[in-house]
């Protein structure tokens, strides 16, 4: 091997490398936008499974105080007394403006039996 071949392998190895550097270099930023973008991705669903977590939340308060209206309704027609005089009709009401204003976070206190 004379010293012009010998001297075009190690230019063209040089080349080589540095091709394979800049694909590394490439392929790292490629791989931190991903990892970016799995870490949006993240939070995004964490968002989305408290907000989901909260209305169902919400939904089971409101379902409980049309269910102890039901009951207060039922204790009603039936006469019965006790019943009627258990019910909590204050914080029911406070619980339904709660709900109307849209604040949406009222304690768990669905007013009615509690």
């Amino acid at each position: 091997m004379d010293a012009w071949n010998f001297l075009d392998e190690v230019t063209a190895m040089e080349v080589a490398l540095e091709w394979e550097r800049e694909m590394k270099r490439v392929m790292e930023e490629s791989l931190w936008g991903d990892e970016m973008a799995l870490q949006d991705k993240l939070q995004e669903r964490s968002t989305l499974m408290a907000d989901k977590e909260r209305m169902v939340a919400d939904i089971e308060i409101k379902k409980k105080l049309i269910d102890d209206f039901m009951v207060f309704m039922e204790a009603i027609e039936n006469n019965d007394l006790e019943k009627v005089q258990k019910f909590d009709e204050k914080a029911l009401m406070d619980a339904v403006v709660t709900m109307i204003n849209g604040d949406g976070s009222y304690g768990g206190n669905s007013g009615g039996f509690d």
